[in-house]
């Protein structure tokens, strides 16, 4: 079923669904194929109509054609009481309806179910068997892979028994027991409204859970109040909390961008053993626009919290020069998005979270200490210094604290750029390449 559905790649034969060759033509496969796989893939902090608005739209129906297909879904699977509850608060049969609506909302020439029964007491399995039965009363082609007989006994029309990987039997039960909507030329506005989509339902998740938004800011709030009173008596004479902040500041935003980048792994990590991460690379959505999703959420999240920063430093002294802050928070974009690429794509190669926080953690500390966010390199020792232009954030911090200071023409703000920039488009492209070829 894995390969089927283009979730793994074939080694040898072939296989066509719909007339066209899984193999050769993976995006117009998933085009035309449902999936519920034995994870499900719900986004439990979105409600069950979000959840089908999402997908309606990531296969290309339009708005008008979602709600009118959903609504028939909603009263066809009998989930009119719950739909617009968060699917977190929904029983195990309940949950699982809503699956089965995610995977037929497109309106597939097949739908894929891995063992949908699993888990479920007798009366919401008979429940879904009944459900089962109407869609293929309906013509649709159902791909059933199920451990129970009775259940292959009751719903399909042929079977494949298989061992090992080998197909022993095959033949009827009886037997057995003796369309785009974006048009050519349309890529690029495709992929762009899958990243709107994408972004929306990470911002939502996000909304949803402030506290990360909450300790997101008060974490730089504390390094700028119990950190940044130690600098002043670095020099003889001491310096002014103005010029304090001045140098503190941009380093502290740098850190922050670092932490809500890497934050990126972890959350990935929890929707790869949901289900939700199998779900979306089965849509025909971008590779580019799962990843750019969750990159441009964490960018904004970045942003949000950093502008406050700014304005309540900006009451204890630091100095705001406008093109200069302009300039910096693009800097820093775009090392969000090189570290929330990076990140993710880690926590789908690891897939455990212990791991993944082994490794991040192992490299947090040297690449942030080496890069000046607390106190400059030039005040470290001579191999340090020579050490720390290895490292990516120093010319992150060097160039941030000039913009901040106003200077945009400095030979430090080019150095960062020059570096970063191609730095996160070549992370970009591997992201893409690791979210294509990944598997839960």
């Amino acid at each position: 079923m894995r390969m089927l559905t283009t979730l793994l790649p074939i080694d040898e034969g072939e296989a066509k669904i719909g007339g066209y060759d899984v193999k050769r033509n993976p995006k117009e496969v998933r085009r035309h194929i449902g999936y519920v796989g034995q994870l499900g893939g719900t986004d439990t902090e979105a409600t069950g109509r979000e959840n089908l608005m999402l997908s309606g739209l990531l296969y290309g129906m339009s708005k008008v054609a979602t709600q009118k297909q959903a609504e028939f879904l909603i009263d066809l699977l009998d989930l009119r009481e719950i739909i617009d509850r968060l699917a977190k608060t929904y029983s195990g049969g309940q949950r699982r309806r809503l699956e089965i609506a995610l995977g037929i909302l497109h309106k597939p020439d097949v739908l894929f179910l891995d063992e949908p029964t699993t888990g479920l007491d007798p009366q919401n399995r008979a429940n879904l068997w009944e459900h089962i039965r109407k869609l293929k009363a309906a013509g649709m082609t159902v791909f059933l892979i199920t451990h129970y007989l009775e259940e292959a006994d009751e719903l399909c029309d042929r079977l494949c028994i298989m061992d090992k990987g080998v197909i022993v039997a095959e033949g009827t039960p009886l037997a057995l027991q003796g369309v785009t909507r974006y048009g050519k030329g349309g890529l690029i506005m495709k992929i762009l409204f899958e990243i709107w989509l994408l972004f929306k339902r990470k911002i939502m998740e996000t909304i949803r859970q402030p506290a990360w938004t909450i300790m997101g800011l008060i974490t730089p709030l504390l390094y700028i109040t119990l950190f940044s009173p130690l600098l002043k008596n670095l020099t003889v004479p001491p310096i002014t909390t103005s010029e304090v902040l001045n140098t503190f500041v941009p380093g502290i935003l740098t850190l922050l961008a670092f932490g809500n980048g890497a934050g990126a792994g972890y959350l990935i990590i929890n929707e790869l053993q949901s289900g939700v991460i199998e779900r979306l690379r089965v849509s025909p959505a971008s590779r580019f626009s799962l990843l750019m999703g969750t990159v441009l959420r964490d960018i904004v999240t970045f942003l949000v919290p950093s502008i406050l920063v700014i304005l309540i430093a900006q009451l204890f002294g630091f100095h705001i020069h406008l093109f200069g802050l302009l300039l910096m928070f693009v800097l820093l974009s775009f090392l969000v998005a090189l570290i929330s690429a990076w990140a993710g794509s880690l926590g789908l190669i690891i897939k455990q979270v212990g791991s993944l926080a082994t490794v991040l953690n192992g490299l947090q500390l040297p690449l942030t200490l080496l890069s000046g966010v607390l106190l400059p390199m030039s005040l470290a020792p001579k191999w340090l210094q020579i050490i720390s232009h290895v490292n990516p954030l120093y010319y992150t911090v060097e160039a941030s604290r000039v913009l901040a200071s106003g200077i945009i023409d400095s030979p430090e703000v080019f150095k960062a750029f020059a570096v970063i920039v191609p730095l996160t488009i070549v992370t970009l492209c591997w992201a893409t390449r690791v979210y294509r070829k990944a598997i839960a």
